[in-house]
């Protein structure tokens, strides 16, 4: 139903909801994983907006461990220095081994910042 609706009004993909959480956050925030690629590749959502609170899609996978949606959503190019409006970053949420995918994105876009 999402490829539908995506052929249908693809403008919808990055419209906020209540609190500011888009279609992608709530995807990622629930382990939806068809739902996210085909947000990420055929609605090309953007993976870095935040909500009200200053949490991105990113923030959330690494809050529930969901280690293939950061996968995914970094290789799309998901920052991992965005701030939430408390100062934490994805990050402060991230197990061991997230933090390992986040440190090596951040380190990359550093040295190849058009990466």
């Amino acid at each position: 139903k999402v490829g539908e609706l995506l052929k249908q009004d693809s403008e919808i993909v990055d419209v906020p909801g209540a609190n500011g959480v888009t279609a992608l956050m709530l995807a990622v925030r629930y382990g939806r994983t068809g739902v996210v690629e085909k947000l990420l590749v055929d609605g090309k959502a953007s993976v870095n907006l935040s909500n009200k609170g200053g949490y991105t899609a990113l923030m959330f996978a690494a809050q529930s461990d969901q280690k293939n949606m950061v996968e995914m959503l970094v290789k799309k190019g998901a920052k991992v220095d965005i701030e939430t409006k408390s100062g934490s970053t994805g990050l402060s949420f991230a197990t061991p081994e997230i933090t390992i995918i986040l440190v090596a994105r951040l380190a990359v876009s550093t040295l190849l910042p058009e990466w």
